[in-house]
């Protein structure tokens, strides 16, 4: 009956990796983000263009994405090139993700936790507004999720058996990490300083010394490597001027619970005066963004179909129950704000989870003293982001939003305590309600993320475009664009009746046909100088793209390679597939299941 529940559970967790990255590439168009162009001449770079790059930070994660759009860049035309680059960018962060999700089920099993709670903590976790950001966007955070869990688990194998290796397989990891971004590092170093300096009461004082200096020769190497890539320190990067400002001190004890519940909403003009309500309590802004999407930049874009045509859920002047269109009448309490203001409803939801987690956390962090470590670890990335906001290293603070302060920063962190702490909850029930649990919150992400939708062509369409491009192209089309089942129980906005067509994307070239010459003719001579990218055309980057890519694909790619950075990452990857512990278990689990086998 065990076996059963874990085979049905794995199941669920297959398709709750499969459906949320159906969603997020449905949904969200990772071009479309509004820090994209300012990373996007990463990929200009690798790809093999001129260019100058503005930021010192590690371009490993960026040379990950070039490599898959490499693979298609032979499909590249005026209309899918945002596409191709979506996939590409979603492709590989489904990979980072994979590769995070394996590790802390490895560090939650190491922590002996129930395997039914552990895979019922992973599917939850795929909902976490902070992991499907992750997935969503070229930030290099996933890869610091991708390899945190990694080190965590080496670091308590080393303190359970004493030997000495697994710190040295987890340092090319560790080094990753710092060199991705500059508050990454700082979040990594303060992170085990905090609570794991017990470490070194553990070695002998030659394997600390040999430790530093393997570590300082890794963390050398990649620093060399990417400042010859970058030709720029880790903390350099372009000058904002919206964001030299340092905040206040009081910032972080600044705190409304009554303004956040009243007035959730982030709504600002760039003037002396206006100011978002939450800009000056970082706890406020923690509050509002940890599952909700208070910067606007995920569920609340207008730029993407997160936002578009929410449905209204309930209704007061309905007949019946339940109108053809499955919308609710409901005159109850709270009804001018279910029936006219949903996405009130939606902030306070996100909100209310918020507070609950953070109190959780700290009360868990009390009664729990051997897990604090994975409890507190938000809050290590909550006082470093505070630290910069007070001009430290530089000045990095916007007054009028406050978003320095993004939950995103430090999501590896905020995933992890996350994990441990649902599963501490989990052991306290029984299965039933932790299924249920489970249940709830997934369907709480999507209300809170903007659903139910209503039917809509443009939307559909949007769908049908992006499935083709989409490594699920075949299947998706089977489960849901096809499926006259599901069709019966939702029906279709594709009114046109739009196939995907996985092999040739014959439907998307036709719907996103341009007349390439025409373009060319109107736009080349705006994106290029003597065959160098212009620095001076950010604010056309979109129309240029094409052209940039065209060209990579003419040139001679001699432009530098992260190659020490890449052979720490295929380091790590052949690590964790091949470590000899996870073979002799695998092995020995082989042989006792033939031993028992054969007794019968």
């Amino acid at each position: 009956m065990l076996k059963n529940k874990n085979k049905l559970l794995t199941s669920l967790l297959i398709f709750a990796i499969y459906s949320t990255h159906n969603w997020i590439n449905f949904f969200y168009n990772s071009t479309r983000n509004v820090d994209f162009s300012k990373y996007y001449d990463y990929l200009n770079y690798f790809l093999g263009n001129n260019v100058i790059l503005d930021y010192g930070q590690g371009s490993l994660y960026y040379y990950l994405v070039s490599l898959f759009i490499a693979r298609q860049i032979d499909l590249i035309n005026i209309g899918n090139i945002d596409l191709i680059i979506n996939v590409s960018i979603q492709e590989l962060n489904l990979v980072l993700f994979l590769i995070g999700l394996w590790g802390l089920y490895k560090l939650l099993e190491i922590n002996s936790y129930d395997k039914k709670n552990i895979i019922l903590c992973l599917i939850l976790l795929n909902f976490f507004p902070q992991s499907l950001y992750m997935r969503a966007v070229m930030k290099p955070e996933i890869l610091a999720f991708s390899f945190f869990p990694w080190c965590l688990y080496f670091v308590e194998l080393f303190i359970e058996n004493k030997n000495v290796k697994y710190i040295y397989i987890s340092l090319p990891a560790f080094v990753i990490i710092i060199n991705t971004k500059a508050s990454l590092a700082a979040m990594m170093l303060l992170y085990l300083l905090i609570f794991y300096s017990k470490v070194f009461k553990l070695l002998k004082f030659k394997q600390i010394f040999s430790i530093i200096l393997v570590f300082l020769l890794l963390v050398s190497l990649i620093q060399i490597e990417n400042f010859n890539i970058t030709q720029l320190l880790p903390f350099e990067r372009a000058y904002d001027e919206e964001y030299d400002f340092k905040a206040d001190p009081k910032i972080l004890f600044n705190v409304d619970f009554v303004e956040v519940l009243r007035n959730p909403f982030c709504e600002y003009t760039l003037n002396e005066a206006s100011y978002c309500i939450h800009s000056k309590s970082l706890i406020n802004l923690t509050i509002l963004d940890t599952f909700g999407d208070h910067f606007d930049q995920l569920f609340n874009s207008t730029e993407n179909n997160f936002s578009k045509n929410r449905k209204h859920l309930f209704i007061n002047d309905l007949d019946s129950l339940m109108s053809t269109n499955r919308e609710i009448k409901y005159n109850g309490p709270f009804s001018h704000i279910l029936v006219d203001n949903l996405d009130y409803a939606r902030k306070i939801v996100s909100s209310l989870i918020a507070i609950l987690f953070y109190f959780l956390l700290i009360l868990f962090s009390l009664l729990k003293k051997n897990k604090r470590k994975y409890f507190l670890a938000p809050f290590v990335g909550i006082f470093i982001l505070y630290l910069n906001s007070l001009g430290i290293p530089s000045n990095n603070f916007n007054p009028f939003k406050g978003d320095t302060f993004k939950a995103f920063y430090y999501s590896f962190l905020l995933v992890t305590a996350l994990s441990v702490l649902v599963c501490e909850v989990f052991k306290r029930y029984k299965y039933v309600t932790n299924f249920l649990i489970t249940t709830i919150f997934c369907i709480s992400i999507l209300f809170i993320s903007g659903h139910p939708k209503s039917n809509n062509q443009e939307i559909s369409v949007d769908m049908i475009i992006a499935n083709e491009y989409s490594i699920f192209c075949k299947v998706n089309n089977f489960i849901i664009f096809d499926n006259d089942y599901l069709k019966e129980i939702h029906p279709s906005g594709n009114i046109e009746n739009y196939k995907s067509d996985c092999d040739d994307n014959s439907t998307a070239n036709f719907l996103l046909n341009q007349n390439f010459d025409d373009y060319k003719n109107q736009k080349k001579e705006i994106c290029f100088n003597n065959k160098n990218i212009l620095i001076e055309i950010k604010s056309i980057e979109e129309e240029c793209r094409i052209f940039w890519m065209i060209e990579a694909q003419n040139l001679d790619n001699d432009n530098k390679k992260p190659t020490v950075a890449y052979l720490y990452f295929l380091f790590m990857i052949s690590i964790l597939f091949f470590d000899t512990k996870f073979i002799k278990s695998y092995i020995n689990k082989i042989v006792n299941n033939n031993v028992k086998k054969t007794k019968f």
